[in-house]
């Protein structure tokens, strides 16, 4: 049932992310822009499409599937093993706070960066582990489709289903974003508020996972069409 056959294209079955009326700038695409770069010291590999929308912004899963969440947050280590700085501040980078939904097709989305969860997806939160002194990651950093299934209480959701609310939670600059998103605080980060959504085959949340641009394209910000456009390109997994 959640089998993806690698050797078949996926139809479109994507939905818009975001309630009618929201018109979300797409500020990083496939490829990080020159400042991104520059910032993480060369890395360019973005993998995902950034909408910038303001914090408590209405997410909505992209099409019927089960859903897990829980939170991701390191230190920026690139190009070597030693923590980044950036105008003398450790920066740090991961999904924050953020969904995670299992389609019949045996594709991942994820929405990351988020404020909090819609009630219902709070019941499939799974506290992340606090590694000494810095990293903050989920459970696994591998999620199979046991996980979905047995291992963890996923919940269902359906397309159009507001699963959590915008932020920034995830993009620290001088502390991580975990413990004052706990606390409730405020707290510094090093990008602009958006939803950082991206997709991919199982296993989900690896560093190898083989994600998909949904667009097809495989571009910068700038080669995206605006969300109010049609999105009928060629390779698009967004529906018609």
């Amino acid at each position: 049932m959640f089998g993806l056959n690698r050797n078949r294209v996926p139809k479109p079955f994507l939905h818009r992310i975001f309630p009618e009326g929201v018109q979300p700038h797409i500020t990083e695409g496939w490829i990080y822009g020159a400042e991104e770069t520059r910032i993480y010291g060369g890395y360019n590999e973005h993998h995902a499409v950034d909408f910038a929308v303001p914090t408590g912004t209405p997410v909505l899963a992209a099409a019927d599937g089960l859903a897990l969440a829980s939170f991701e947050e390191v230190p920026i280590r690139y190009p070597g093993p030693q923590a980044r700085t950036w105008q003398g501040q450790p920066i740090f980078w991961g999904f924050g706070l953020f969904v995670m939904i299992l389609h019949k097709n045996g594709l991942v989305t994820y929405y990351a960066h988020l404020h909090r969860l819609a009630d219902r997806v709070q019941a499939a939160y799974l506290a992340p582990q606090v590694l000494s002194p810095d990293d903050v990651v989920p459970p696994h950093t591998v999620f199979t489709k046991d996980d979905f299934c047995k291992n963890y209480p996923a919940v269902s959701v359906c397309t159009g289903d507001v699963i959590g609310y915008s932020g920034i939670t995830g993009m620290g600059m001088g502390r991580r974003t975990y413990d004052n998103w706990l606390a409730g605080k405020p707290y510094a980060v090093n990008d602009e508020e958006h939803v950082h959504f991206a997709l991919s085959p199982l296993p989900a949340v690896t560093a190898d996972a083989p994600y998909v641009d949904p667009f097809g394209i495989h571009g910068l910000a700038e080669a995206y069409p605006a969300y109010s456009s049609n999105w009928a390109l060629p390779r698009s997994l967004w529906l018609r």
